[in-house]
C-alpha cells in the first residue's frame, strides 16, 4: 500500500510540474512597425515579449507577405531570425530589411512558428499589419 501511495503521488506530482510549465510559457507579438520610406525597401521591425513566468527560448520568429492565409505551425516564413533565449518579462526587437509590393500589403510575424514552445496562450504568438505602399511619383 505504501509503494502504491508513493508512486500516485510521483505521478501526480509530474502531472502537475508539466502543468505548471506550460501555464508560465507565453510568447507575445504585442507591436509591429514599419519604419518611414519613400521607395518599397523599408524596415519591419517586430517586438517579441516572453510575457511568461519562466525565461524561455525559441528558434524562431517568421515575417510572411502577403500570405494568401493566416500561417500555421510549421509553414516557413519569406524571411526567418532566430529569437534564443528571452528571460521573463524580457522585450526585444527584431528587425528585417523587406521590399514590399505596390498597394496594399499584408505582413504577419509569428513567434515561435514551428510551434516548439508549449504556452498557456498559442493565440498571441501572431500579429498583422496591413500597410499600403503608395506608387512612385515622377516629375
Amino acid at each position: 500500500m505504501k509503494k502504491r501511495v508513493q508512486l500516485m503521488l510521483v505521478a501526480g506530482a509530474v502531472a502537475a510540474f508539466a502543468t505548471a510549465a506550460r501555464a508560465q510559457r507565453n510568447l507575445t507579438i504585442p507591436e509591429m512597425k514599419v519604419g518611414a520610406s519613400t521607395t518599397t525597401a523599408c524596415v519591419v521591425s517586430v517586438r517579441v515579449v516572453n510575457s511568461g513566468q519562466i525565461d524561455t527560448w525559441t528558434n524562431n520568429l517568421s515575417l510572411y507577405i502577403n500570405p494568401v492565409s493566416a500561417p500555421t505551425c510549421g509553414v516557413t516564413g519569406d524571411l526567418r531570425q532566430c529569437v534564443g533565449h528571452l528571460r521573463s518579462g524580457e522585450s526585444r526587437w527584431f528587425s528585417f530589411s523587406v521590399t514590399l509590393p505596390r498597394g496594399l500589403c499584408k505582413l504577419w510575424a509569428f513567434v515561435d512558428s514551428s510551434c516548439i514552445i508549449a504556452e498557456s496562450n498559442e493565440k498571441d504568438n501572431q500579429r498583422l499589419l496591413s500597410i499600403f505602399t503608395s506608387p512612385e511619383i515622377h516629375d
